[in-house]
């Protein structure tokens, strides 16, 4: 009768052990930045930036014109320079997204003390698909202001 006691207190040890590890790795899985960095493909020196702004408004009337909402702007630390994103619900990046990243690149200029990098990512979040980030090479301010001097 012992050994059988001691037997069925081991086994529900163990039980109780897996129990508790499950839970621990689930946990883990559950943590909403590490989830969200998986699911969301995180470029490596996004992971490593902070988040400046998400939706915000700006505007700018010198040398144009412009209103607009970034979807983030990420700081990174050590450079102290912005990165522009901005998603989209599409498969493919096309040349009014480097545009549009391009006019946001001087709207943020306009409205803080911080260089953007010359580079941004579009964020392609299709249905049913996995999120993909494409580095954009942004146009030259002197181009963007030019593209908004004509589009307006």
């Amino acid at each position: 009768m012992a050994i059988i006691e001691g037997l069925v207190i081991g086994v529900g040890t163990v039980v109780i052990a897996s129990a508790i590890a499950r839970i621990e790795l689930h946990a883990k899985q559950a943590d909403p930045v590490s989830k969200f960095i998986v699911t969301e493909r995180l470029p490596t020196i996004l992971r490593t930036s902070k988040l400046f702004w998400s939706e915000k408004k700006l505007s700018m009337s010198n040398p144009v014109r412009l209103v607009g909402t970034p979807d983030q702007v990420w700081l990174l630390p050590e450079e102290q320079v912005l990165i522009v994103t901005d998603t989209k619900t599409r498969s493919r990046v096309n040349d009014e997204d480097v545009e549009q990243l391009s006019l946001y690149r001087l709207l943020i200029e306009a409205n803080t003390q911080y260089e953007v990098a010359d580079y941004g990512y579009i964020r392609l979040a299709p249905r049913n698909k996995p999120v993909r980030w494409v580095p954009i090479k942004l146009q030259s301010r002197e181009e963007a202001v030019r593209l908004a001097t004509t589009n307006h």
